[in-house]
């Protein structure tokens, strides 16, 4: 719909069209303006509006109204819109909700609303208005929140027995407005049991490791969601701050962001590999520096006699590589594209190059894959929103086998692998996936995962 600024010209016309048709959705498309707007215009000049209906076409509402209980699946048979059919409703008496409730065999108490239950069932849950003191300004105003914590239950009498609870642990935390003269407490307020109320302290007084164990079985037996118990025992902050509850809940919402199509950083890229002590130490033989970045795997030998002089020779290197993937974790949890991740990667970056240095210092270079691993510390993390480009090593890959169709010395399917998964940050599967491809697309099957090495002759 076209959007733009109404002149006194056409707010004369749209006056005067309101008043042949006194339908403001109509006049609406008529001029192109949203029909808030109109509405809003009828207000100011006083001017009446009509459902435009006639008797027969109110009584079909009606009757369609009392047997379908749906306004928008009745304005839409009718042609309707669904807001007329809404008015006639209400000007008839018609409670919708309540009807669909009576149909359905069930009734919605008081400070109470329905929920999808387990396994789709129906249940109660609490639907009260609290203050939320954590928020409140400075200027003595407060901010309201809807406490809806499950009641896993539909049946009534046992809801409110849960709902006394609740209410009862909003009152002591002050968070109630108007205390026990709430109507929500006069209508199911009453004593808490002292049983429930020691169980309560027990919990309340546990460290979180310990709470942690026993939060589940409270929960079954008073009846609530464990979320709930965390509320009722003051737990819910140590929740928050478990390590490994925090961690869980990242990797949770950056799953389900990546389900939406937002953009958000996943851990494949090398920078958040595992940790070694990049030391291959053979019995009775050379000791070796050994480690693998993108696929690319570098390995030198060191000029001493143990391994104490080893890995006191690369601890150096070691820390910058700590350092990096440090680096990688803070950066992945800033939001994307925000200030806070560029800065993330500038950090990053500079962490990738003093790696680079470190390991240089410590003779990385004598390593034959040196050059091309050193362009990878150039290289950042890609995110969720990278686009792998399945189809550009495909082509790649079948432009290689015609280009060689025997390996090159020191060649093999594992580092064409690397070197596909590397260009075009795809994974291992799709690695392996672009090679098959290739191999039936070019007919070419000399390759092997042994480098390439002669076969051995029959005889």
């Amino acid at each position: 719909m076209t959007k733009h600024a109404m002149t006194s010209a056409n707010r004369a016309k749209i006056i005067e069209a309101l008043k042949n048709n006194a339908n403001a959705a109509a006049v609406a498309r008529e001029f192109g303006f949203g029909e808030t707007t109109i509405l809003r215009l009828c207000k100011k000049e006083g001017i009446g509006l009509q459902h435009l209906l006639t008797k027969a076409e109110r009584t079909e509402v009606v009757q369609m109204l009392n047997t379908n209980l749906n306004a928008l699946a009745t304005a839409k048979q009718l042609g309707l819109n669904h807001k007329t059919v809404l008015a006639v409703a209400k000007k008839e008496g018609i409670d919708i909700k309540a009807m669909r409730q009576a149909a359905k065999g069930r009734k919605t108490p008081r400070f109470t609303q329905w929920a999808r239950g387990p396994g789709g069932k129906p249940v109660l849950q609490c639907a009260v208005y609290v203050t939320d003191a954590s928020t409140a300004r400075s200027r003595g105003s407060r901010d309201y929140s809807r406490l809806t914590p499950s009641l896993t239950t539909s049946d009534p009498d046992v809801a409110a027995q849960r709902m006394r609870l609740i209410l009862w642990q909003a009152i002591a935390d002050k968070r109630l407005p108007r205390g026990m003269k709430h109507p929500a407490w006069g209508l199911y307020g009453g004593p808490i049991p002292q049983t429930t109320k020691r169980l309560l302290r027990r919990l309340s007084a546990l460290p979180w490791r310990e709470y942690e164990l026993r939060r589940t079985a409270a929960a079954q037996r008073l009846g609530y969601q464990p979320s709930m118990i965390d509320w009722l025992t003051n737990q819910d902050k140590a929740r928050q701050l478990d390590s490994v509850r925090r961690s869980r809940a990242a990797t949770l919402a950056r799953s389900r962001a990546r389900k939406l199509g937002m953009r958000t950083p996943i851990s494949r890229s090398w920078q958040f590999g595992a940790l070694g002590g990049m030391l291959a130490v053979h019995p009775d033989g050379p000791i070796y520096a050994q480690l693998t970045i993108a696929g690319f795997t570098l390995r030198w030998r060191f000029p001493v006699q143990n391994r104490a002089d080893g890995e006191a020779l690369v601890k150096p290197a070691v820390d910058a590589r700590a350092r990096v993937r440090e680096a990688a974790r803070n950066w992945r949890e800033c939001p994307a594209g925000s200030p806070e991740a560029k800065t993330a990667l500038l950090a990053l970056l500079r962490a990738q190059h003093r790696f680079r240095d470190a390991l240089a210092a410590v003779g990385a270079k004598q390593s034959k894959s040196w050059a091309k691993v050193f362009t990878q510390f150039d290289e950042l993390p890609f995110d969720q929103t990278s686009r792998w480009d399945l189809e550009g090593a495909k082509r790649w890959v079948v432009a290689e086998l015609l280009k060689h169709p025997d390996p090159p010395e020191g060649r093999s399917v594992t580092s064409l692998l690397a070197e596909v998964r590397a260009k075009f940050h795809v994974g291992k599967h799709a690695a392996r996936s672009a090679f098959q491809f290739a191999q039936g697309k070019t007919g070419n099957r000399n390759w092997t995962t042994k480098g390439g090495r002669p076969r051995k002759s029959a005889s």
